[in-house]
Order: structure tokens, then sequence, then C-alpha cells
């Protein structure tokens, strides 16, 4: 169980669920709860293989697509 679970009061897990019911308390739980992985790690994965090139393509490709004119930056 994660830290701040740990300090999720039952008190306010009943009035979670008085509010939301068992899959809305369910679901608050589950967002409290430690994901898994190395978040900096997978971003690195990702970023390190971009270039300015693949940056301005990409945002083009965004700008292009948009239904309101992008500024640019």
């Amino acid at each position: 169980m994660s830290r701040r679970l740990e300090k999720t009061s039952l008190k306010d897990m009943d009035a979670t669920q008085q509010r939301m019911g068992v899959v809305g308390r369910i679901r608050f739980l589950q967002q409290l709860e430690n994901g898994s992985g190395d978040f900096a790690t997978e971003r690195h994965k990702w970023v390190d293989r971009q270039t300015c090139e693949t940056i301005e393509e990409q945002f083009i490709v965004l700008q292009n697509n948009a239904s309101e004119p992008i500024n640019d930056l």
C-alpha cells in the first residue's frame, strides 16, 4: 500500500464511497496507488531521438491539422 493511500483516513474513504459509489471509490483508490516504471528513463528514450527538424515537422503537421491557426513560438 502506498504512503498516500495509508494517509487516507477511513472517514475520507467512506465519504468517497457515499458520494461516488463503490466503483467511484475503487477508481479513487487506484489513482492513489503508485505507478510502476521510471518516467524519466522512458521519456529520455523518446526525447533523445528527437531533433530540431523532427520537432519542426511535427509542429507543421499539427498546425496543418488544427481547426484554428497555431501561433509560431
